[in-house]
């Protein structure tokens, strides 16, 4: 299939379904950490959601960024925000749908003036992230 055929939507209020359908598949993934379709609703800032038709194939989010007693980061008084949960079925992976998400969300990250510093522990994920000129939280000293 053509990545063109794909149709990536933004928007913070995903259908119920979609969300029950990404955090199934997160937590199918080792390197994610299980979440429920109500903690990523409230957490969720902004959702990319890539579409095969009306099937979902990939999804990602942008999140605040919180500390461990989870209080918001904030830096220069910007929003620090985390580019995670990002997910790709297998049979799509390896046709950058997973960079396109990731591209895009950087961009909106960039447009609002919000300051991306982390991506998911995916280590392909991290290499993207870097590779598109971002910083992961554990290379940022305190």
């Amino acid at each position: 299939m053509n990545i063109a055929s794909y149709d990536l939507i933004a928007k913070a209020e995903i259908p119920i379904e979609v969300l029950i359908w990404w955090t199934d598949r997160m937590k199918s993934e080792k390197h994610m950490i299980p979440e429920t379709p109500s903690s990523i609703r409230a957490a969720l800032m902004i959702a990319l959601v890539a579409y095969n038709g009306a099937v979902p194939i990939a999804a990602a989010g942008i999140f605040p960024a919180r500390t461990k007693l989870k209080k918001e980061i904030t830096h220069e008084n910007k929003c620090v925000v985390e580019l995670g949960s990002n997910y790709v079925e297998p049979a799509y992976r390896g046709q950058g749908i997973g960079t396109r998400l990731l591209q895009q969300r950087i961009t909106i990250a960039r447009e609002r003036g919000w300051i991306a510093v982390s991506v998911s522990s995916n280590t392909v994920m991290q290499g993207i992230f870097k590779s598109l000129g971002g910083v992961c939280m554990d290379e940022i000293p305190e």
